[in-house]
């Protein structure tokens, strides 16, 4: 008998996501053997990686599921941690996968260990000594959410499409202060999002609007902060993009500014650069930035490197280059040097 989770709909998947903390779902289908091959090497991972809960799924029986998450071959292999997507393997490659499952670990603050006899089921938490427990690594998720932008605006939908009349009309509210930059989190893509923030923050209620990390409120609170005069000094002053560039090239010591992001590519420029990075080393660590996600940083970066197309790529605060030169650099082997940082 397997001791894979198996998910037979789409809801079942979703309930899965949203009900475990870090989780590794298995995309399959019958007719494929290397599906069976990577069933089997998951089987053992369960054992291995404890704090992390495994599940499978026939594709045939979540296609809607595998339509929004650009699933279009198996194997396929998904993880999540706290109910956002973290990373994707595509086809048999299992150091990629153990790779994927340790870093859901790490990011846990929990150990890989290994079961003494029965005591411990191959999906549970077990022991946590030496790590935090996974209501801590929740909170700290959560705390890195609020702080992602000097103001964070958690709703329903996306500024361009609010999914509720309260979202809409704290967009509308927003759109009067022209200088203020904000960043947005659609709580309908994450429930568990949407409910711990609930719990974090201590405010039952969405919108929840933040500055630098702390709550400011809802539409209502808003509104009394919009007609007293007090909102605007309490917004952000917005930084020019130069000074978000840089700022961004300071906290990340490797920087990829792509279209999409590294598990969801949005052109083939950006699809061949991860086809190359999947052959880096598995200790060379990047960050990347959704250039469709921020139209002031994706003009102001061409202005700011002199390079006028994307991806870019970013070591250490200097630009590497783009797509051809990233290739050239592969092919003769500089390209891991290039990355490592000393």
């Amino acid at each position: 008998m397997t001791k894979l989770q198996q998910l037979e709909d789409v809801p079942a998947v979703q309930k899965f996501i949203t009900d475990k903390d870090l989780c590794c779902l298995h995309i399959f289908a019958e007719w494929a053997p290397e599906c069976a091959e990577l069933t089997n090497v998951l089987e053992l991972l369960t054992t291995e990686f404890i704090d992390v809960s495994f599940a499978s799924a026939n594709a045939e029986n979540i296609e809607t599921f595998c339509v929004s998450k650009n699933v279009s071959s198996v194997p396929t292999v998904l993880f999540y941690k706290f109910g956002d997507l973290f990373g994707r393997v595509e086809g048999f490659n299992v150091p990629d996968v153990k790779d994927q499952c340790k870093r859901l670990s790490n990011f846990a603050g929990l150990r890989p260990i290994k079961p003494v006899g029965d005591s411990v089921n191959g999906n549970a938490c077990g022991d946590k000594t030496g790590g935090i427990s996974t209501e801590e690594a929740f909170n700290d998720y959560l705390g890195k959410l609020v702080n992602r932008a000097p103001m964070m605006v958690f709703m329903k939908g996306s500024p361009s499409e609010p999914k509720c009349g309260f979202s809409r009309q704290t967009i509308e509210l927003l759109s009067n202060y022209k200088n203020v930059k904000f960043d947005h989190y659609d709580i309908l893509q994450n429930e568990k999002v949407r409910q711990g923030l609930k719990i974090y923050s201590n405010w039952q209620t969405y919108p929840q609007v933040y500055v630098n990390g702390e709550l400011i409120g809802g539409i209502d609170i808003l509104k009394e902060l919009h007609e007293s005069g007090e909102l605007a000094d309490s917004l952000p002053k917005s930084e020019s993009t130069e000074d978000r560039i840089k700022k961004l090239l300071a906290d990340n010591q490797i920087l990829l500014f792509m279209k999409g992001n590294t598990q969801e590519p949005r052109c083939k420029f950006s699809r061949a650069l991860m086809e190359i990075f999947k052959e880096l080393p598995s200790e060379i660590k990047y960050n990347s930035f959704d250039i469709l996600q921020d139209e002031d940083i994706r003009q102001g970066l061409k202005e700011f490197s002199n390079w006028p197309t994307y991806p870019q790529l970013y070591v250490k605060g200097e630009l590497i280059g783009g797509l051809d030169i990233i290739k050239e650099m592969h092919a003769s082997g500089e390209l891991v040097s290039a990355m490592t940082l000393s």
